[in-house]
């Protein structure tokens, strides 16, 4: 289910970076018959979790890219 609603809005052009949405919340809930607070809870959640890995990537390599080196 996670992977179905995070995957849904990254194909209408979402953006994990800003948690940009290009439809509302309950466009997706509609769509996917799940609640709104469902698809917010897991978008934002994997909105964090992303900026997480980039800024342990810019860490790691010590570049501003995020190349994981």
């Amino acid at each position: 289910m996670r992977t179905l609603i995070i995957d849904r809005i990254l194909q209408e052009d979402g953006d994990p970076v800003t948690g940009y949405t290009p439809r509302s919340f309950q466009y997706f809930s509609e769509e996917l018959r799940l609640s709104v607070n469902t698809i917010t809870k897991i978008w934002q959640k994997f909105c964090e979790e992303f900026l997480l890995i980039l800024k342990l990537r810019e860490v790691r390599c010590g570049c501003v890219n995020g190349c994981g080196f």
